[in-house]
């Protein structure tokens, strides 16, 4: 993988005790349930190469989402200030994009060509939810930045 041991672990514990099916099931049923937006499901994560040609060599990982409704890929950089930025590509576009975290929701509209950027977001836990004109909205797992 990369010199990040802190992904090396995760993605070895994600390995040899992934989570459950019928957790899994269950946390989809919860969801449902209490009528939060539909998951997208989780097609790739990684560490970006410094030479990928997205951003400079401080991005940290990369993610990309597919659902029915929408796609997104999305990219993790650290900011000066300490928080992150996320940028990305969402398709259909445009499309509204907000981040969630437990402190709070920032919000963006993608360009015409599906990109956008939010800058400022605080680490730990975050969701990104997907608004598509004419479409429910979709969401991302939480993930931990």
């Amino acid at each position: 993988m990369t010199g990040n041991p802190l992904w090396t672990l995760v993605d070895l514990l994600r390995r040899i005790d992934p989570v459950p099916d019928r957790v899994r099931v269950a946390g989809h049923a919860a969801r449902l349930v209490a009528g939060g937006p539909a998951l997208l499901r989780l097609v790739s994560e990684r560490e970006p190469a410094p030479d990928s040609g997205l951003r400079t060599g401080r991005a940290r990982r990369q993610w990309e989402f597919d659902g029915p409704s929408a796609g997104v890929t999305v990219q993790l950089t650290e900011s000066r200030d300490g928080t992150w930025e996320l940028v990305g590509l969402v398709s259909p576009s445009p499309a509204g994009i907000t981040a969630r975290t437990p402190v709070g929701a920032s919000a963006t509209v993608s360009d015409p060509l599906g990109w956008f950027r939010l800058a400022g977001v605080h680490p730990g836990p975050v969701s990104l939810v997907v608004h598509v004109p004419g479409a429910d909205p979709v969401a991302t797992p939480w993930l931990v930045v």
